[in-house]
């Protein structure tokens, strides 16, 4: 059998299997024992009507006999001497056997429960009910208790009377009371088991709510969360797990933090000689005449321009990752679009020729750090230059949805679902460093924002658009 995983469930199941085991052991024990109980008092039962019933055959029998003209005085008693045989003064047994058995029938037609047979000394029946004539009796029986097959009997003799009468039970009667007396017993379980099985799964779920309250604590977990779980109030149960949690929490925040301050570093020590490099490669192709070493200063001059990109976008990386993106007090969207707007246009004037923003007239307040939204908007405005086609489309809505679409062929769906990956670069990249979209992709997860990428633009059968919407 396999267990559920559901630890909850497991436990339940594995409780109520065990009180249900020890019930029904509990039941049958019971059921033993009221079942010996049970035969006890039937046996004293069938004694007891056999101690009423003698009498009354010996009460017919003197009836009979005094009918018969056979009866004598009634035999002088001799003190000490109850279970012997008396003599009548006239020498006749008394009482005297009857001439043939008589048999009792009911007066109505219900089964009987109790059989019996009246006999004397000679084991001639003298009476017996109708049912009794059915029951194979020994030859010879003695006092007591005996099974025979179907019937429990019970043998009383009266040696002073010289009769003997045996009451019999048939063993169905028993079986039948012991089959209800264990009907009865699995009533209650079966009642009780469904809402104890209920209660214990109800009471292990709540003793659980530790459980999943970690849970849900390690689910706000995450890159742009790292801090440690509380274990105030935590049960005793979970607190290894919860210290084991956070050392590896502490661990992960020093090897992100070593990540991000590398790339930092790295792309901020790169700037400096970079752009020397850059500056003695345009010397070098405007002192020279070689119309081939200007070529080749211009190519390391692209080149280092390139590697100066990439430290750029390397150290928005850094930053993205480990920025606080959410700040107490909000800033105007509108006003940090256009200041990089009019930064665009002045590095390129030729860029506002090929651009239409559309932005609402009042403000548009937002959390999100202005340093994360300005790095956001760049590397979508960026894409949008390097890849597309025509007027590039730039739109803030009131709710803080932005979104930058340009004109382009359509995109492959599995293409598209590459396109937020580090380093992954379209056709027709051209010098791009393949993060731009990554880096928007990052501040809107470490944001608790959404980045959609569309191609072509919905409702339209061309085009790509990316809507961030936090």
């Amino acid at each position: 059998m396999t267990l559920p995983h559901s630890l909850g469930l497991r436990i339940a199941l594995l409780i109520g299997a065990g009180i249900t085991v020890l019930w029904l052991v509990a039941a049958i024990v019971t059921a033993g024992l009221m079942s010996h109980e049970m035969n006890s008092v039937f046996d004293r039962e069938l004694s007891a009507t056999a101690q009423r019933i003698l009498p009354f055959a010996l009460r017919e029998q003197r009836l009979r006999a005094r009918n018969d003209g056979t009866e004598t005085d009634e035999p002088s008693r001799q003190k000490g001497t109850r279970d012997e045989a008396l003599t009548p003064p006239n020498g006749r047994l008394w009482p005297p056997p009857p001439p043939e058995s008589r048999a009792i029938a009911r007066l109505d037609e219900r089964p009987d429960t109790v059989e019996f047979v009246v006999r004397n000394q000679a084991g001639e029946v003298l009476l017996q009910t109708d049912g009794s004539k059915a029951i194979t009796l020994p030859a010879r029986i003695g006092a007591g208790y005996v099974t025979v097959p179907g019937y429990r009997l019970y043998t009383d003799i009266s040696r002073r009377a010289g009769l003997s009468i045996t009451v019999a039970e048939p063993l169905d009667h028993r079986q039948s009371v012991r089959r209800n007396m264990i009907v009865l017993l699995s009533l209650p379980l079966l009642i009780a088991l469904p809402f104890g099985l209920s209660g214990i799964f109800l009471a292990v779920r709540r003793a659980l709510n530790p459980v999943r309250s970690l849970e849900r604590a390690l689910a706000r977990r995450g890159p742009q969360n790292l801090d440690p779980l509380a274990s105030d109030g935590m049960v005793t149960e979970l607190r290894p797990i919860a210290a084991g949690i956070n050392g590896l929490i502490n661990r992960l925040r020093s090897a992100f933090e070593s990540e991000r301050s590398f790339a930092s570093n790295a792309a901020h020590e790169m700037r400096t000689p970079v752009a020397g490099a850059i500056a003695q490669a345009q010397r070098l192709r405007a002192e020279s005449k070689d119309p081939v070493a200007i070529a080749r200063a211009l190519e390391i001059e692209s080149g280092l321009k390139r590697l100066s990109r990439l430290s750029e976008k390397l150290m928005q990386m850094a930053r993205a990752e480990g920025a606080r993106l959410r700040v107490e007090e909000k800033t105007d969207l509108r006003m940090i679009l256009d200041i990089l707007l009019d930064d665009m246009r002045r590095a390129d004037p030729q860029f506002a020729a090929a651009i239409t923003v559309e932005r609402p007239a009042t403000p548009v307040m937002s959390d999100l750090d202005p340093d994360a939204f300005a790095i956001l908007a760049r590397n979508l405005i960026e894409n949008a230059r390097k890849h597309g086609q025509g007027e590039i489309g730039i739109a803030l809505q009131p709710d803080g949805r932005f979104s930058v679409q340009n004109d382009c062929a359509p995109l492959p769906a599995d293409q598209l679902a590459r396109m937020s990956d580090r380093f992954a670069r379209g056709d027709g990249a051209g010098d791009g460093t393949g993060l731009g979209l990554a880096i928007a992709h990052v501040i809107a997860e470490r944001a608790g924002a959404d980045l959609s990428l569309y191609s072509p633009i919905p409702d339209q059968k061309r085009g790509f658009m990316a809507v961030f919407s936090g």
